[in-house]
């Protein structure tokens, strides 16, 4: 019996790839197959759905067709050092910045000038929020083939608010990048073409990973720490550093095969951890991408309030979950941050 059954089951698959190959459409939904997208002789009865005998149910699947959700890595990128002073008390916090002390030219039996320091704070808001409010109307809920949908919408809520937050967060900060670290005559000889709108730097699988050197060429130039470096770059950067030298990482002393690990595109490249995302800001009728890099310590991020409530609308005979996410980014440490606008070759 079981043989048959697999047997069947062959032919079945084989017969669905006939008909679609003949130009025949004979998977609807999850895989059926129905008799009435194949045409009948005249006079012969119609029994789906569509027609009036409708003994041929339309059926749908308990499993809902996922969404595609670009990579986040917001949390790798920002430092979450002021959350625990702003998360349970208050909008704004006052950030103390260390001063610098003058260094003077000494000779014996000389007075020194007392110097009096300063420490300029940098104010630090929680004034953004995100929410949402969906719900299933009790009927619906009676008749869906998803009975968990609570759960499995609420999930869907809470990457969405992810993804929108992430998106707003790389739409602004890169303003906040130092001139040092941006612009068609960035670093410390204003000698680097970082790219500006209008006028992207052009990259290709041969001028990529110069590219990303003369980034970090920059930082160095502002002496942000090598340790904790990132840069977030669009796809097509990412495609073009697979095509480049470093597509044979054992060419650098390691292992090809360490090349795509975890969540990072590549291993690090000329002191940066790459994140490859779609979720750039990309200017208006073109293909300029505004990339950016820096270290941790450049910006600070603080969600302070995420709540999800399931609720009883009163004015309907529904479910409905609603939810509410406030947070705050600031730059603390402009010389940490970069900026670049680029294009494919």
């Amino acid at each position: 019996m079981k043989r048959f059954m697999k047997k069947l089951n062959w032919a079945t698959i084989a017969l669905l790839l006939v008909l679609t190959a003949l130009g025949i459409t004979p998977l609807v939904g999850v895989g059926m197959l129905i008799a009435g997208t194949i045409g009948q002789a005249a006079g012969y009865p119609n029994y789906t759905a569509d027609d009036v005998n409708k003994l041929i149910p339309i059926l749908f699947s308990g499993t809902a067709r996922e969404n595609l959700y670009a990579r986040t890595c917001l949390s790798d990128i920002t430092n979450t050092d002021f959350t625990g002073e702003i998360k349970n008390l208050g909008d704004r916090v006052e950030i103390p910045t260390d001063p610098h002390v003058t260094v003077s030219d000494y000779v014996k039996g000389q007075l020194l000038d007392v110097e009096y320091l300063e420490s300029p704070a940098i104010t630090y808001t929680v004034d953004y929020a995100k929410s949402f409010n969906f719900a299933v109307d009790d009927v619906d809920q009676k008749q869906f083939k998803i009975k968990d949908w609570v759960s499995r919408y609420g999930g869907i809520a809470a990457r969405d608010v992810k993804q929108a937050i992430e998106t707003h967060f790389l739409s602004l900060v890169y303003a906040d990048a130092d001139s040092t670290n941006a612009g068609a005559t960035a670093g410390a000889d204003a000698d680097i073409n970082l790219g500006v709108t209008g006028t992207p730097v052009s990259l290709s699988a041969t001028n990529v990973t110069d590219y990303i050197a003369d980034c970090a060429q920059c930082l160095s130039d502002n002496n942000a720490p090598e340790e904790g470096r990132w840069m977030v770059i669009p796809q097509f950067m990412k495609t073009l550093l697979m095509k480049s030298e470093y597509k044979d990482n054992s060419a650098m002393g390691g292992d090809k095969s360490a090349m795509l690990k975890g969540r990072s595109a590549l291993l690090p490249i000329h002191g940066f951890t790459i994140y490859d995302s779609n979720l750039l800001t990309k200017d208006a009728g073109t293909a300029n991408y505004h990339m950016i890099f820096g270290q941790k310590m450049a910006t600070s991020f603080v969600s302070q309030f995420v709540k999800t409530e399931k609720y009883r609308p009163e004015r309907a005979f529904s479910d409905a979950v609603k939810g509410l996410n406030v947070y705050g980014f600031k730059t603390i440490q402009e010389k940490a941050l970069g900026h670049g606008v680029v294009k494919k070759g």
